[in-house]
């Protein structure tokens, strides 16, 4: 997963899955508010869609992000 594109101010990360045998790709959105730097708590909410609306195969990356996040901030 590539990020292709980051707006701290906006609090959005958009990055992209390539093509593959079996799936044109998918695009993955994280969504954080508020977008403020200091702040008692945060929420991250993932989106996870195929290229195309015509796309039968594909991964939902919104569960594995998610657990990395969580993973790596050391929370549950």
């Amino acid at each position: 997963m590539a990020i292709v594109e980051m707006n701290k101010s906006a609090g959005v990360i958009k990055s992209e899955v390539p093509a593959g045998m079996a799936t044109w790709g998918e695009v993955v959105g994280l969504f954080i508010t508020p977008t403020t730097k200091v702040s008692d708590r945060y929420t991250i909410h993932i989106v996870s869609k195929t290229r195309s609306t015509y796309q039968i195969t594909g991964q939902n990356w919104a569960p594995s992000v998610a657990a990395r996040i969580q993973a790596d901030l050391d929370v549950e």
